[in-house]
């Protein structure tokens, strides 16, 4: 009896009981935390910060656009290519664990594991659309620049920059199409990070996801505090590939700031992943929480996870995309995400004795 009422409460709501929102809001919010694999957690974050964004939009009359670029300056590619590689992947995976039969007795029924995993897929779209259009709103909404400063202490930690340069020049020149990966590892982590956690069903699955969610919404509300564009507006990097896309992004930058939101309304759908803010660096945010909940997932993915994390570091730097105090403030923000993360997954009963615990499998 005990046994089936545990499994009874582990079930998934059914579609019909998310109408409770209408008739009461505590029950709505108890339908979310009855939700799968913390899943309520994660709407609730995409939720609001969705909201967020909407209300600025609506405050400031800035545009939402749908994107139409064909290449992502940002990217160097077409961004559609790593959401297709990612399903690809994932699908791979799936396809391949069933084929070999390792199929875990303790993993949640196939069809809700797949349900979990695509609702989580689509909340990264929704929250990676509205924080792409807020930075390309940052540079109208606070035009306030803070390059000046941040390039003063670059300048006065002239040797720090220096160590960063040699690395790059004498470690990592020595890799293969070496501008090419400063984004490409970047999209790999996540990619990696995201189907091998899901295929396993790691317990640290959720803050893994939530983590990203967090660092995206939390991280494109901070550019608006004291934005910059980047140093390389003082200085080339030693990243050609960067130095051109950067090129064709202050561009768009100038426009913006010359002609205002009808001029975003009117043509930023085609610079959509083209917006500049240097301050703080997501990219060392994201790699710090996705390598941390590697780490404690116990995946044999943390060694890759770590060079990357290390390389992304030096690269931020030594391409000019980011100035040297971008990067503790984009460690603090991960920090930050990490408890956020842990606290919203955190385990709320303890499990019966000789059952599962449901932290572990979800």
């Amino acid at each position: 009896m005990d046994s089936s009422a545990s499994m009874e409460r582990a079930a998934p709501a059914s579609p019909a009981s998310a109408a409770l929102w209408f008739s009461s809001p505590r029950r709505f919010r108890s339908w979310l935390r009855g939700l799968p694999g913390h899943l309520g957690a994660a709407i609730t974050v995409t939720a609001l910060f969705c909201i967020t964004v909407l209300v600025i939009a609506l405050v400031y009359k800035a545009p939402l656009s749908i994107p139409r670029e064909r290449v992502s300056a940002a990217l160097g590619l077409n961004a559609v290519l790593p959401v297709a590689f990612a399903m690809a992947l994932y699908a791979g995976l799936r396809f391949y664990k069933s084929l070999t039969g390792r199929l875990d007795p303790k993993d949640p029924p196939l069809l809700q594991a797949i349900a979990v995993d695509m609702t989580l897929m689509g909340l990264f779209l929704v929250t990676t659309y509205f924080h792409f259009s807020l930075k390309t709103w940052v540079q109208v909404i606070n035009p306030r620049l803070y390059d000046d400063v941040y390039f003063a202490i670059d300048k006065d930690l002239q040797p720090v920059l220096d160590l960063f340069y040699w690395i790059r020049i004498n470690i990592f020149e020595l890799m293969p199409g070496v501008d090419a990966w400063y984004q490409a590892a970047f999209l790999l982590m996540f990619i990696t990070g995201f189907c091998s956690l899901a295929i396993t069903r790691s317990r640290y699955y959720p803050q893994f996801c939530i983590g990203v969610l967090l660092t995206l919404s939390i991280g494109g509300l901070s550019y608006l505090v004291a934005p910059a564009v980047g140093p390389f507006i003082y200085e080339a990097g030693l990243n050609q590939q960067a130095t051109e896309a950067q090129a064709v992004m202050y561009w768009a930058h100038r426009q913006a700031i010359e002609y205002g939101m009808p001029w975003i309304a009117q043509a930023g759908s085609g610079y959509f992943t083209g917006g500049l803010a240097a301050m703080p660096s997501l990219h060392i945010a994201q790699a710090v929480t996705m390598t941390y909940f590697i780490l404690r997932a116990g995946s044999p993915l943390f060694g890759l996870f770590l060079f990357i994390c290390l390389w992304v570091t030096v690269e931020s730097v030594a391409s000019r995309w980011h100035y040297l105090i971008d990067l503790p403030v984009g460690l603090a923000l991960s920090v930050l995400v990490i408890w956020l993360s842990n606290h919203l997954c955190r385990e709320r009963r303890p499990a019966a004795a000789g059952t599962p615990d449901m932290v572990d499998r979800i």
